[in-house]
């Protein structure tokens, strides 16, 4: 454990130098390390030393600037041990791989390749002690891989998958390493889209299925450092990408190892080895960084963008600072938290649209918070969207996600075009709930105002009506005329009944236990003749006959009376007001017994009006709807709606079957003589 620290004190030491205006002298470094390892007292092979070594380096063989005996020149003067050239090899399977063929950005001549990298090794080594060892970067944007093969003695095939590439390298001896396998963050500061669109990832995505096959990974590449490779233990080696003059400057490797190949391959896969930021300038220029706001410095959150507000939850603050850089590119409003406990203070304060959430947080997790948010009473913090992130790609941690109240889970690693488009659907998702709700409680309170308005038109019909009754009810007592009696009869009872229903409309609304209270058996020919004789000067007027047809003997039906009497008036009534001058209604009461569930009544009104056209038959029992061909007679849409409601309320249904300008028949099936639940 000692002899670990002090090695990483010594590295560290190593760094700083390399950044301060004290420049190393690289040709010292081995005698400043025998001293360290002798004072460590560690007893290593007599050849071994530690190798300052860059395993990717592109020449003008593919996409770099410099040829290759130039290359060895500037690696052996800057006092470098081990290069690998590693020239682009592309595949030949897409339009875009052909176009890079043609632009120069990838070997054609692969003999040429071979035999020039053989000529430098050995000039290297004479002039320099550089050992110079052949490789390829081999590319296939279809696989959406690239692989450095290390060591090799003869191309690889690019036009297949990723194993049958590390099969071939590994079959002539070589070292399969994964090239920059995850994204640069350089990529985001730089603003470069391209790139982070092209980025290879199929080796991160699948490095499970890899894990054994690999044999490293670039944990450092350029100026870049990609420290997951590290949290997921995987073996790692540090390489410059050199295409040109100043990627000298970036990360290296330093190998344990004798100055041969075999010795630096066995000491990769035993991972002797350690990091190195070389600096070629030696100055205190630093490194291109990023600046992650935490809680800590009180940074300002950057919120700018005209979508919706977004809050990023993770402890990674290198993926929180990724994701904040590309949402607020798609112009959405970005808060950030590290933990869980943060985040609930961004929630309570900023009320959040979308939470991007990592589950596997110190603390407060994910899971909990997400429980926090589904149950807080307050909607615009229970609605909230909820992506989940996380590492854990087990089916039942994604339905257990699900099952407390995520609206989206998406496994690490995850593509990045992936989580912006699943941002954008939650979103456009949560905006459209949002607009329907405000639409629905627009309605609630429309209908709230037009029922309003409904009671107080009914309260003021109640006095006129008394008194028509009041008069009828005299006039009764003085006339003896028969036909007047009759008239007179209807009167009163017309103005008693429609005095009750105010009543009832005024106090319950229908209330399903008024209903209840008020149900008994009632035979159903006597209503309906009373329906009609309610409505037959109506019908003298228009000169329509209106016959009425039931077959003895008469059903019982288990109801509510005044409703149904109510349900059955406004059906004759729409009739005779649809219907025109000369037409004719037939009424009819056909009961159905002997079936299992007791038989049903039929109660059918046909009338040869106007007719309903097809396409509106579905709305017509909507409150305030009105057909196309109702606009010639007053109204307000709301009779059909009360005839519906009771329909249903007494366990029945309405049919209607009707033709433009034909006519239309209503049915209401009822059951006969049972109870049943409201």
């Amino acid at each position: 454990m000692k002899l670990g620290m002090e090695r990483a004190a010594f590295f560290g030491r190593l760094r700083t130098l390399s950044l301060s205006k004290c420049r190393v002298n690289f040709s010292h470094k081995f005698h400043l390390l025998d001293i360290f390892l002798s004072h460590l007292k560690v007893n290593l092979l007599p050849m071994s030393e530690w190798l300052l070594t860059d395993l990717h380096v592109h020449t003008t063989f593919s996409d770099g600037t410099i040829p290759a005996e130039e290359v060895a020149r500037i690696y052996g003067e800057a006092g470098f041990d081990v290069i690998a050239i590693t020239d682009h090899l592309f595949d030949t399977q897409s339009p875009r791989s052909l176009e890079l063929y043609e632009e120069g950005k990838s070997i054609r001549d692969l003999g040429a390749y071979f035999h020039k990298i053989e000529e430098v090794s050995r000039w290297a080594k004479e002039s320099y002690g550089l050992l110079v060892i052949p490789g390829l970067e081999i590319c296939n944007l279809l696989e959406d891989y690239h692989i450095l093969g290390i060591d090799l003695k003869e191309p690889v095939n690019p036009n297949q998958n990723a194993e049958g590439v590390i099969e071939e390298i590994h079959h002539q001896g070589g070292l399969a390493i994964a090239s920059h396998p995850h994204l640069k963050l350089s990529y985001f500061m730089q603003g470069d889209n391209v790139s982070i669109q092209r980025h290879p990832l199929h080796l991160w995505k699948h490095r499970k299925r890899y894990a054994e096959k690999i044999d490293a990974w670039e944990i450092g590449n350029g100026e870049d450092l990609f420290a997951i490779i590290s949290l997921e233990r995987l073996p790692f080696v540090a390489n410059s990408d050199f295409h040109e003059r100043r990627h000298l400057t970036s990360w290296k490797s330093l190998v344990l190892a004798e100055r041969e190949k075999e010795s630096i391959k066995e000491a990769i896969l035993k991972r002797k080895l350690s990091l190195f930021f070389f600096n070629e300038n030696g100055s205190a220029e630093k490194l291109s960084q990023v600046e992650i706001a935490s809680e800590e410095k009180g940074s300002p959150e950057q919120t700018e963008g005209k979508g919706e507000k977004i809050l990023i939850v993770d402890d990674e603050p290198d993926l929180v600072g990724m994701l904040a850089y590309n949402l607020r590119k798609k112009e959405y409003k970005v808060l950030t938290a590290y933990n869980g406990f943060g985040a609930w203070g961004k929630i309570e304060s900023e009320k959040p649209d979308l939470l991007i959430l990592d589950l596997m947080m110190p603390d407060l997790d994910g899971w909990e918070l997400c429980r926090m948010i589904r149950r807080n009473d307050r909607e615009e913090i229970r609605g909230m969207g909820i992506l989940m992130l996380t590492a854990r790609a087990m089916p039942e941690d994604r339905v257990y996600g699900l099952e407390i109240g995520a609206d989206d889970y998406l496994t690490k690693p995850f593509s990045l075009n992936e989580l912006t488009l699943r941002v954008e659907k939650l979103a456009e998702k949560k905006k459209v709930i949002r607009r329907l709700k405000e639409e629905t409680e627009s309605l609630h309170s429309s209908i709230h105002e037009k029922e309003s308005s409904l009671k107080k038109v009914v309260h003021d019909l109640k006095n006129p009506l008394l008194s028509i009754g009041v008069s009828a009810k005299r006039m009764l007592r003085r006339n003896q005329n028969e036909e007047e009696l009759q008239i007179l009869e209807n009167i009163y009872d017309s103005s008693v009944r429609l005095t009750r229903w105010i009543d009832d409309t005024l106090v319950s609304s229908h209330s399903r236990q008024k209903i209840k209270e008020g149900m008994r058996e009632v035979e159903i020919k006597p209503m309906v003749q009373q329906v009609i004789n309610l409505l037959k000067e109506a019908g003298r007027d228009k000169n329509i006959e209106i016959h009425f047809e039931v077959p003895p003997p008469t059903p019982l039906v288990y109801c509510q009376e005044q409703l149904l009497l109510r349900a059955m008036q406004n059906l004759l009534s729409n009739a005779l007001k649809f219907t025109p001058r000369g037409g004719k209604i037939d009424v009819a009461v056909t009961p159905y017994s002997g079936l299992k569930d007791g038989g049903i009544v039929e109660i059918s009104i046909k009338d040869t009006g106007i007719g309903i056209g097809e396409d509106e038959i579905e709305r017509i029992f909507e409150p305030f709807y009105r057909g196309k061909n109702a606009s010639m007679e007053d109204g307000i849409g709301l009779g059909l709606s009360f005839v519906k409601e009771v329909v249903d309320l007494h366990g029945g249904k309405i049919l209607v079957q009707s033709e433009p300008q034909k006519g239309t028949t209503f049915s209401i099936l009822l059951p006969i003589g049972k109870k049943f639940k409201l």
